[in-house]
C-alpha cells in the first residue's frame, strides 16, 4: 500500500504535469521496478539511463545508504534532463535525510504517524521532533493537522504554517 506522502507526491507531481511543466517525481519505496522512484513527466527513467547512473554511484563505495544512493541518482538524473520542478518525496529519517540537501520550494507533512515505528521512536512526539528536518527557514510548509512541535519549529524558522482545512 501507498502512504500519504507518496500519494501527495504524485498529486503534486500530476497538478504540475498537468499544468504544461516539465516535472520529475522522486518517491520511495518502488512497487515492483526501482525505476518507479525516477518518474519524469513522461516517462520511467530508461534501463539504459538507470544503470549509466548506478555505476556512476558505485564509485562512491559503501559508504551510502540504499536510500541515499537512490537519492543521488535522482539528483544526478534530474539535474541532467532538466526539470522546472522536481517533487522529491523525503524518507523517513527527516532530520537526518538524504533530501536535505535540497532547498525547496515549499514543504508538505503530510500526517504524523507510527509508520516506521520500529526504526524511529515509539511515541508521536518524538517522532513529528524528528520530521522537524523538512521545515526549511524562510520556505512555507504545509502541515496536514496541527502539532505544536511542528508549527513551533515552523514559526522559529520564520515558515509560514499552511493548515489545510478538512472537508466535511
Amino acid at each position: 500500500t501507498r502512504r500519504s506522502s507518496d500519494l501527495v507526491s504524485k498529486m503534486i507531481f500530476q497538478i504540475l504535469k498537468q499544468s504544461g511543466k516539465k516535472v520529475w517525481v522522486y518517491t520511495s519505496p518502488h512497487l515492483i521496478d526501482i525505476r518507479e522512484r525516477f518518474e519524469t513527466d513522461r516517462w520511467l527513467i530508461s534501463k539504459s539511463d538507470f544503470m549509466g547512473y548506478a555505476k556512476q554511484i558505485i564509485k562512491y563505495g559503501d559508504n551510502l545508504s540504499y536510500f541515499e544512493k537512490c537519492a543521488l541518482l535522482a539528483f544526478l538524473y534530474f539535474r541532467d534532463q532538466w526539470c522546472e520542478y522536481s517533487v522529491i518525496e523525503v524518507g523517513m529519517w527527516w532530520r537526518l535525510d538524504a533530501t536535505n540537501i535540497i532547498k525547496p520550494i515549499l514543504s508538505v507533512i503530510t500526517s504524523i504517524g507510527y509508520d516506521h515505528m520500529e526504526f524511529l521512536w515509539d511515541s508521536l512526539e518524538k517522532i513529528a521532533a524528528e520530521k522537524w528536518g523538512i521545515i526549511k527557514t524562510n520556505i512555507p510548509v504545509i502541515l496536514y493537522g496541527k502539532n505544536e512541535t511542528l508549527e513551533a519549529i515552523a514559526r522559529e524558522k520564520n515558515s509560514k504554517i499552511i493548515l489545510p482545512k478538512k472537508e466535511k
